[in-house]
């Protein structure tokens, strides 16, 4: 891959092998998740058509998608500036958040 970068001329940046991930979805996953699991424990379970069981988990997921507050998106996108501060001033390593 680095000989064909190379001669087609592309630009390859120095990236730490455990950079952050600075996407601020993966935290509502979390929450998403937290919520199915304490709402609709029984859908880890679920046996039966395969038709029903994504019906069920479709239904759960909206309601429990539902329930997380507006403040906590609008949270996330206003930490944005601080996260990409603190990633810059760590040089792309691990940072807090």
């Amino acid at each position: 891959m680095a000989k064909w970068f190379k001669e087609n001329v592309v630009e390859v940046i120095d990236w730490p092998p455990y950079s952050p991930d600075l996407n601020p979805i993966e935290h509502a996953w979390v929450q998403l998740k937290e919520r199915l699991h304490k709402r609709f424990p029984y859908i880890a379970q679920m046996h039966g058509l395969k038709e029903e069981v994504i019906e069920e988990l479709s239904r759960a997921l909206a309601i429990c998608w539902s329930e997380i507050a507006p403040g906590f998106f609008k949270s996330l996108i206003a930490s944005m500036h601080e996260r990409c501060m603190a990633v810059k001033d760590a040089d792309g390593w691990h940072i807090r958040f």
